[in-house]
C-alpha cells in the first residue's frame, strides 16, 4: 500500500530521463539519482522505528515522488 504514493513518480522517472540523456545531459539524473538515494536512506533511518516495513516502503515512495518533482523542474 506504502508503494503506491510513489508509483507515478517511478513512472514520470522512466519516461522523462531518456530526453535529459537524448540531449547529452547526462548529469542532471545523476545529480538529482544521488539526492535521491540521500533522501531515502535518512527516510529510513526516521521511519524504521515506528512504521518498520511499511516504513520502508513509505520512505522509498516518498523519495521516488520528490525525484519527479526534481524532473519536472529540471
Amino acid at each position: 500500500m506504502a508503494y503506491s504514493i510513489g508509483l507515478i513518480g517511478m513512472i514520470l522517472v522512466k519516461i522523462l530521463a531518456p530526453g535529459f540523456y537524448a540531449q547529452q545531459n547526462v548529469r542532471t539524473p545523476v545529480k538529482i539519482g544521488i539526492l535521491t538515494l540521500i533522501a531515502t536512506q535518512l527516510m529510513n533511518l526516521a521511519f524504521i522505528g515506528s512504521l518498520r516495513h511499511a516504513g520502508l516502503a513509505l520512505a522509498i515512495a516518498w523519495a521516488r515522488a520528490s525525484m519527479r518533482r526534481c524532473f519536472t523542474a529540471a
